[in-house]
């Protein structure tokens, strides 16, 4: 929704935040298979600059895979940070999806987050004992390790079913796979398939989020929550908000990474159009909030105010290129069953069609409807945070490039993907609260 390169298309994110400048690198994928890493920077983590292809595939690779970024070891003597991508290889390079080869993890080194040279001589390779040789093997995701040195996470594949890979590194350059973390799914039973996103230690427990595709849990394609009480597992599926960012329909979003900050602990995604509706862009950054009962939801970072640009009428037309970004109050008596409702439409303003969202106790249903239609019938996604709203309900909603993030007491509620159109018009109405009230609404500030 806020950023998605000029020269390129991307598909995987991730930052790593180096004296005031947010530095945002994504998988390229400007064909079938994917080729590079790309960059771009921010000074504030909104407002981004393209730099370009920053890491390129070898032309005897299939495809590149994702990766991260971390200080080496040595930092404070050489300066150097480490990635790491991975690339499969099997002779064939027109294949982007092989049924045979190996992927292999490379790493590459900088001075300035710019630069990249890959680390000659080093390719860190599935360990058979536990992993398929030729199973995913892609990108890590480190934590520091006790003592010194780091642990990592990433996509693989174990024998003994769905799962991640898991290893620890004391230069961040030579790695030594370990047995992978075991998984304990819940009433969900094993994803058909999985990827790693990151794993970060919040308040003393492992939060990992996992993405799982095909249909998982009654939904499609997104991303996971799990727990642990240690580095190495067990990960176990979390009592609430398990459904971390994900739809019941579609693919709205995906990859879903740590970033950590001096300011706290960020979370970083794409956001996925509907078919025929625009290219994948990055979302807008969220706040890892972790409640008493050691719940993990995604909240609104603040500084996202950033955003907010020139301010317009609440309900004024605006176009699709520009976005908005529309917030106000529901206030007043909930209804007899205590499941307070409310309800905002982002409708086309050159069609006959319109998304409405609907605010409920607890949750949101979102359905497609013409412009006359208000009340949902039959949800096309409905999100359950597991947390009540009250009397009075604050809602953030911002839409840009047929994608859409709302916000419900500052927690994230869902991305969601509108059908396409140029032009929309934001209303709203307070269903069983009295009104709507303090609206008002910024067009983006963007460009």
């Amino acid at each position: 929704m806020i950023y998605r390169p000029a020269k390129h298309k991307l598909w995987d994110t991730w930052l790593y935040l180096h004296e005031g400048t947010y530095y945002l690198y994504y998988l390229v994928a400007d064909k079938a298979s994917w080729e590079g890493v790309g960059l771009a920077t921010s000074p504030d983590g909104v407002h981004f600059s393209e730099v370009g292809v920053v890491i390129e595939k070898k032309p005897d690779a299939n495809w590149l895979g994702t990766g991260s970024v971390w200080k080496a070891e040595d930092f404070a003597t050489s300066g150097r940070f480490l990635c790491n991508f991975s690339e499969w290889r099997n002779g064939r390079p027109e294949e982007s999806s092989p049924s045979d080869g190996r992927q292999t993890i490379f790493f590459a080194e900088s001075t300035d987050l710019v630069k990249w040279t890959r680390i000659e001589g080093v390719e860190f390779v599935q360990d058979e004992r536990w992993y398929q040789p030729q199973g995913r093997w892609d990108c890590i995701y480190t934590i520091p390790r006790p003592g010194g040195g780091r642990y990592g996470y990433w996509t693989a594949t174990p024998k003994d079913g769905p799962g991640v890979g898991f290893g620890e590194t004391a230069d961040g350059v030579n790695w030594t796979a370990l047995p992978p973390p075991k998984i304990e799914w819940g009433h969900a039973g094993p994803a058909e398939g999985c990827e790693a996103g990151a794993v970060e230690e919040i308040d003393g427990r492992y939060y990992l989020m996992l993405g799982c595709y095909g249909h998982y849990d009654n939904r499609v394609n997104g991303m996971w929550s799990f727990v642990a009480d240690a580095p190495e597992g067990p990960f176990k599926a979390t009592k609430h908000n398990h459904a971390l960012l994900t739809s019941r329909t579609r693919a709205n979003s995906y990859f879903a990474r740590f970033f950590p900050t001096a300011d706290g602990m960020l979370v970083n995604h794409h956001s996925i159009p509907r078919e025929g509706g625009g290219e994948v862009a990055m979302a807008p950054l969220k706040r890892a909030v972790v409640d008493e009962h050691g719940t993990l939801r995604l909240g609104w970072w603040e500084g996202n105010e950033a955003l907010k640009g020139a301010e317009v009428e609440p309900l004024a037309e605006f176009d699709m290129a520009t976005g908005i970004v529309v917030e106000g109050t529901l206030g007043g008596t909930p209804g007899v069953s205590g499941d307070a409702s409310g309800q905002l439409r982002v409708n086309a303003v050159d069609g006959n069609h319109g998304t409405l969202f609907a605010i409920r106790s607890g949750g949101v249903d979102i359905q497609p409807i013409d412009v006359d239609g208000w009340g949902v019938m039959l949800a096309d996604d409905s999100i359950e945070l597991g947390v009540g709203f009250g009397n009075e309900v604050r809602f953030r909603l911002m839409v840009r490039w047929n994608m859409a993030e709302l916000y419900v007491n500052d927690l994230l509620a869902q991305c969601y993907s509108l059908p396409p159109m140029e032009k929309g018009k934001v209303e709203a109405r307070g269903g069983t609260w009295s009104d709507v009230t303090s609206a008002r609404a910024w067009r983006m500030s963007l460009g």
